[in-house]
């Protein structure tokens, strides 16, 4: 009887022991929120119904126990009883185990960004496991033997996301072990970049997701990225680029827009691409960390000794503070920033001239006046007043109902620029032409590099005269010598006689 009442009180402590326990458990889980997913819920009210199971079958177990000894069971009845004691048992603690497991938590502590001297986004993301200790642990074990949870995490895994999609180089990094309370870094390289990300972990067959903020490295002020690298413009047009700036921590909230690099002919500014207005320095407003302009350029009419057709230009865009801003002189070149001790410029672009082919057409008369049965003719000047050559140079013609038209030289090859060529014109009426007047049009069209160039229209207008003969003619002018000599001698007689 006395072995019986300690079985008993030994049955009646580990009783005590696992209610206190998953009382401790349930409180640090619920209590304190140590459980912060949806996903861990389940496991605490499973954990709940296990433990009323081993409860109902250690009551069970125990009232065979005691009619054993009476001999009111039999053997078959009371080895069941136990194989259901201990198959709660093992639930118990399966369920125990599981709930243990949502203590572990990887939480991210640091995130910082930097930019190397090739341009790219460099993020360092710092982790902390901040999961059960081994005492809280050895305070959870049952009798001498402690609880199967194991203290580190294996094999986690971290990405970073944006908008769903992972934006770093690797896409994945592993930390084979974190222990409790260690502290472990990765490294990646940004895709694209961003204020802010995801930090997507996976451990311990779980998913955790945490939005942190990049911090950003103060010593490297304001960084200036511009959109595209390369462009083509025409002379005498211009050409645009998105420029984005971005505030590290710690920066002068105002920094000076320069361009260095520019050939004094090309003039440069920087607007507001919502009002246009013109900018020679930027103020980071509170709490604002990027901004956006636009940097236009505008290229001369015509080549100079710096800028060239199809030969580059290559130039920085630098937003610097103040006092590195006067160290450059006014008219600075890309040495001048070497010799002026600023960091190697980020932003390098260039910009490549493009000459124009452009047309002119010179004509000597635009009224013509011909009779029915002669043909109108007309020299027309073509010149090549652009800055490229043209190719291809045609002169359509569109002439008067069924007159007919013939183009001398109806072709030209080529024109260089400051070249010019004389092609010549004649149409001839349709026999019974009316006299009147008639409109002939002409265009010049050619090739420049594959786009098209053309001119405006010119109207030559045609007067045609009525038919004549001969007789007609020379007795008209008899008629009018007459008369002129009629009124000479008229007038000679109109003196005599005063």
């Amino acid at each position: 009887m006395t072995c019986v009442r300690l079985v008993r009180s030994s049955r009646v402590l580990r009783k005590g022991l696992l209610i206190g326990v998953t009382g401790i458990l349930l409180s640090l889980l619920l209590g304190r929120g140590v459980l912060t997913v949806a996903q861990d819920v389940p496991k605490i009210f499973q954990l709940q119904r296990a433990r009323i199971q081993l409860d109902e079958a250690r009551k069970d177990y125990d009232r065979a126990i005691r009619m054993r000894e009476v001999g009111l069971i039999s053997e078959e009845d009371f080895s069941r009883k136990e194989a259901a004691y201990r198959r709660a048992q093992v639930e118990f603690q399966e369920a125990l185990v599981q709930a243990l497991g949502g203590l572990h938590r990887v939480l991210v502590v640091a995130a910082r960004k930097w930019v190397d001297e090739w341009g790219r986004i460099h993020v360092r993301v710092v982790l902390r496991h901040a999961g059960p200790d081994a005492d809280l642990l050895k305070s959870w074990g049952s009798g001498d033997s402690p609880l199967p949870v194991p203290l580190e995490l294996r094999d986690v895994y971290v990405s970073l996301l944006r908008d769903g999609l992972v934006v770093s180089d690797p896409y994945q990094v592993r930390i084979p072990s974190l222990s409790p309370g260690q502290t472990s870094s990765v490294e990646f390289i940004l895709l694209k970049d961003a204020e802010a990300v995801e930090v997507l972990l996976l451990y311990a067959g779980r998913e955790d997701r945490q939005k942190v903020l990049l911090m950003q490295v103060a010593s490297q002020g304001v960084r200036v990225m511009v959109k595209p690298p390369s462009q083509e413009a025409d002379l005498g047009g211009t050409a645009a680029w998105e420029v984005s700036l971005e505030r590290f921590a710690g920066a002068d909230p105002v920094c000076h827009l320069r361009v260095v690099g520019l050939p004094s002919e090309v003039v440069a500014e920087f607007l507001d691409p919502q009002t246009s207005a013109r900018w020679t320095q930027v103020r980071f407003p509170e709490g604002t960390t990027n901004l956006r302009l636009t940097l236009r350029l505008y290229l001369p009419p015509e080549p100079t000794e710096q800028v060239r057709p199809d030969r580059s230009v290559r130039f920085a865009v630098l937003c610097l503070p103040e006092a590195e801003a006067a160290r450059l002189p006014a008219s600075a070149g890309l040495s001048d920033l070497e010799r002026a001790e600023l960091p190697s410029p980020e932003a390098l672009v260039e910009v490549i001239p493009r000459g124009v082919g452009r047309l002119a057409v010179e004509v000597p008369n635009f009224y013509l006046v011909i009779r029915p049965d002669q043909a109108a003719e007309v020299e027309v000047t073509v010149q090549n007043v652009g800055t490229r050559r043209v190719d291809n140079v045609r002169l359509p013609v569109q002439a008067p109902l069924d007159w007919r038209f013939e183009v001398a030289l109806s072709s030209i090859p080529s024109l260089e620029p400051a070249g010019e060529a004389r092609v010549r014109l004649r149409l001839w009426p349709p026999r019974d032409l009316p006299m009147g007047d008639y409109e002939a049009r002409l265009r010049v069209e050619a090739l420049s590099v594959g786009r098209p160039v053309t001119t405006d229209e010119k109207v030559l207008r045609i007067h045609v005269t009525g038919r004549s003969g001969g007789w007609g003619l020379g007795l008209l002018i008899v008629v009018l010598v007459g008369l002129c000599l009629g009124i000479v001698l008229w007038g000679i007689r109109l003196t005599r006689r005063h």
